[in-house]
């Protein structure tokens, strides 16, 4: 390979590594079993998409404590929900069938800032 072939191989490879690392969505699984979510707490940040799938044997739902997020509605078994979080906090959830807020099916989902969702 020529000198200046691979000078400008290097060049750019060392641009990619040198950039700074642009926050990519991230997608961010949620097993529902009978009676559970797992896992029951879940840390992402701002821009990440929560799937939640129902590998149980009956139906469940994803319900937000306070409404912060639209509820997925009845998941009968093998159907899953999503939600992309764009705001940093603390979003509880629970199935409205066999739980409520912090009690019995439960779990939460921890949203983290990124720089670019952290500027107001």
């Amino acid at each position: 390979m020529n000198p200046i072939k691979r000078l400008s191989i290097a060049v750019v490879s060392f641009t990619f590594l040198a950039m700074p690392c642009i926050g990519l969505a991230a997608q961010v699984n949620v097993s529902i079993i009978d009676y559970a979510f797992s896992p029951q707490l879940i840390n992402v940040n701002a821009g990440d998409t929560v799937v939640w799938k129902n590998n149980g044997a009956m139906a469940h739902t994803v319900t937000s404590d306070t409404g912060a997020f639209i509820s997925s509605g009845t998941l009968q078994p093998g159907a899953s929900a999503t939600t992309t979080f764009n705001q940093a906090g603390t979003f509880g959830y629970h199935c409205a069938s066999h739980g409520s807020a912090g009690t019995g099916m439960y779990g939460s989902v921890v949203v983290a800032a990124t720089s670019t969702s952290a500027s107001s």
